[in-house]
């Protein structure tokens, strides 16, 4: 059976936007967490939180919880938490959970994005991947930014693709 993963990009710093603080975004993180325990992706499916690392103040208890996920049972897999540098913000995250564990299909997501909660919501990705001229399924529908250069995109980067599409 192909192994299937999701790389889920933190940060628990000071943001742009919603969550603009640490207590935001631990608050948010708590959900992300919860639907990694809850909802069934509709195949075997580990996750790896990659923890974009800074040295700052206020950040321990939030970043002790996250460090111990590290091995506990999700709902079809297993938490893998990676610390890092925070270099290359989320697709720096996703570059370096890439090149540090070995996975079939790969689903890429930020902690800030909001996934519906659809039990086999993976196991429809990976069918579509099935053509051979899918290369990407996003979770999130293409953005038009009207009256900017920004062309059409899927924002953030999220959603899943397979291992020789990388």
């Amino acid at each position: 059976m192909k192994k299937s993963v999701k790389v889920i990009a933190t940060y628990l710093g000071e943001r742009r936007s919603y969550p603009k603080t640490t207590a935001e975004v631990a608050v948010m993180l708590d959900g992300v967490i919860d639907r990694e325990f809850t909802i069934n992706p509709g195949c075997p499916m580990d996750t790896v939180i990659v923890y974009n690392y800074e040295p700052l103040d206020g950040i321990e208890t939030i970043e002790n919880k996250l460090l111990s996920l590290d091995g506990q049972t999700t709902k079809t897999g297993v938490f893998h938490v990676l610390k890092r540098e925070n270099r290359g913000l989320s697709f720096g995250a996703f570059s370096a959970a890439f090149d540090s564990f070995d996975y079939d299909y790969w689903a890429f997501t930020e902690d800030d994005k909001i996934l519906l909660p659809i039990d086999g919501y993976y196991a429809v990705a990976i069918e579509q991947l099935q053509d051979p001229t899918v290369g990407f399924v996003a979770f999130i529908r293409a953005f038009d930014f009207p009256g900017s250069a920004h062309r059409r995109h899927c924002q953030g980067g999220c959603g899943v693709t397979r291992k020789d599409v990388l």
